[in-house]
């Protein structure tokens, strides 16, 4: 989209005409229109800012301090550990430098996906995230407010992590959802890509870019999907995410090497219009099931983004309609100020023709609902809480009862029936030492050893019958203990014989080998015996003498 300035004027510092650029043309009268890139239009806010006295950016160290400042004063952490409010479980997810968990509200018992974030200690070091870009992330999650887009709770501020409590999104996703059907119909790729574009235009009207929308970004929400519907979807992981107001020029190499747009890979300035490339590689990839960028490394990958080498293979694009490929070919634009924009995709036939009605989500009905359920929980929890106060202050007062009462309670009875059975059984005890001998009372509650010479008087029956034949148990053991023992060295032998015979192929494989070899040496030795024989004696007499080599080789 192109924005025309009229009544441009050029302030002269000197009495001589300057020639007219080549971008601006003369128009009736004096009115002169010029089309300004993306750069001179950030030059120009900045241009402005400073003659309205307000400064562009941070210029001093001061400057600087003061800004840091702000921001983390406009972060509220909570500080001390997490595990106090928290049950922490199983983990959801790994990044480079971030650790996502599973954990439980003690209070209200709530689920929720905490994103262990690591700290960058030092400027220098490589390890870890500066802890500006995590309060961007927070600031820009503090923005939004939106069904579709992940909620943050709180965050926690460690000696060596930021602690971000997300609402937890357990449907899986989208990347799973497309691994299990592999393709999906394009009444289901344009129910999902409608809400992503509904969720994206939504962040573009606050001038905000999510700079890493991928599958594995966008998760579906659990429950039943009507048949030929789609999934309801929520984005998260919003840690590229940056503002992108006039003025704020952004330029940065990041994102997942097969969603990013071309700009980024020039290192041009990039704004709103990368998200959309994005959605058009997401969308190749639904209807098709391949990614139309991919290499076999990063370097082809980028190589085939740059220079837009994408296609509609008939295999894989077979019974996808042309409206389809059209959206795709709108997002899949050079230059991102031809490329569409979330709303203009949102008019396109592709999604009215696939969708229902083609109508937008109503963000303040489902934010109303939202609240309401937040309100319903909140007082569920404050009902829970009241009740454990009263449970608590019951047994508090159960327990002051008992120790008036001289332990006369439930529990006390209970002791009391304890003690009871351990003296009886302590009885028992002294009674079977009694009757036995101390000697035989190994320990109590053990069984009765029988003395030595007892044992060895004791003579037991240990034959049996099989079809009339009368077998011992020892002889019968000792028999089938020889026969496994012939069996044993049977098979070692029989292995000692199978190496021997894999080692004698091996020699002879090399023996052919190094014949073959040999052959193939006096068979070239020949040859260019044969050339020598020909370049001084003349061709008559050097075939001769190798045709009656080459007879006594066949001979041979």
């Amino acid at each position: 989209m192109n924005i025309q300035f009229f009544n441009f004027e050029i302030l002269e510092v000197s009495q001589e005409q300057k020639p007219m650029p080549a971008n601006v043309r003369q128009m009736s009268g004096s009115q002169n229109v010029r089309h300004l890139n993306r750069q001179e239009l950030a030059t120009m806010s900045n241009l402005d800012k400073r003659l309205k006295g307000s400064r562009v950016g941070p210029q001093t160290l001061l400057d600087k301090h003061e800004a840091k400042k702000n921001a983390q004063t406009k972060q509220k952490y909570k500080t001390g550990a997490i595990e106090e409010e928290y049950e922490v479980g199983q983990d959801l997810g790994a990044g480079q430098f971030a650790v996502v968990k599973r954990v439980r509200h003690r209070k209200t018992g709530k689920f929720y996906a905490a994103k262990y974030i690591r700290k960058r200690k030092m400027k220098t070091s490589r390890r870890g995230v500066p802890q500006e870009e995590i309060e961007k992330e927070i600031a820009v999650l503090q923005d939004l407010d939106h069904p579709r887009i992940v909620k943050l709770r709180e965050s926690w501020n460690t000696a060596n992590e930021i602690i971000l409590v997300l609402e937890l999104v357990s449907g899986g996703e989208l990347f799973d959802y497309l691994a299990e059907r592999e393709q999906l119909t394009e009444n289901e790729a344009a129910g999902i890509i409608k809400q992503v574009l509904e969720t994206i235009s939504y962040m573009h009207e606050l001038k905000i870019a999510h700079f890493d929308l991928k599958p594995e970004n966008v998760m579906c929400l659990p429950g039943n999907v009507p048949a030929g519907g789609a999934p309801k979807i929520k984005l998260v992981d919003f840690g590229l995410s940056q503002r992108c107001d006039l003025g704020i020029e952004v330029t940065a190499m990041h994102g997942t090497p097969e969603f990013v747009a071309p700009e980024v890979l020039a290192f041009e300035p990039i704004g709103l219009e990368a998200d959309l490339w994005s959605i058009g590689v997401i969308t190749y990839i639904l209807l098709s099931g391949c990614s139309p960028f991919q290499g076999d490394d990063k370097a082809e990958t980028f190589q085939r983004i740059a220079q837009m080498d994408y296609s509609f293979e008939d295999e894989d694009f077979a019974g996808i309609s042309q409206d389809a490929k059209d959206f795709i070919e709108m997002l899949f634009t050079r230059n991102p100020l031809e490329r569409a924009t979330a709303k203009d995709c949102l008019k396109s036939s592709w999604i009215k023709r696939f969708t229902p009605e083609g109508k937008a989500i109503d963000i303040e009905a489902e934010m109303r609902v939202l609240r309401r359920e937040q309100k319903e929980l909140e007082e569920t929890v404050k009902i829970h809480e009241g009740q454990f106060e009263k449970q608590k202050e019951a047994v508090q007062s159960q327990e002051r009862n008992r120790q008036a009462s001289g332990d006369s309670s439930a529990a006390g009875l209970l002791r009391k029936l304890s003690e009871q059975r351990k003296n009886l059984q302590r009885d028992v005890d002294d009674f079977r030492t009694q009757l036995i001998g101390k000697e035989g009372a190994r320990r109590r509650g053990s069984l009765i050893r029988e003395p030595s010479e007892v044992q060895t008087q004791r003579h037991y029956d240990t034959s049996f019958n099989i079809n009339g034949r009368t077998y011992d148990v020892q002889q019968t053991r000792q028999t089938i203990g020889s026969g496994i023992s012939r069996l044993e060295q049977s098979a070692n032998t029989l292995e000692t014989h199978r190496t021997d015979i894999r080692r004698m192929t091996r020699t002879s494989q090399n023996t052919m080998d190094s014949l073959n070899r040999s052959l193939n040496s006096s068979l070239t030795r020949f040859s260019s015996l044969g050339s020598e024989v020909r370049s001084r004696f003349g061709s008559d007499l050097s075939t001769t003498a190798y045709s009656s080599l080459y007879s006594g080789r066949k001979k041979f």
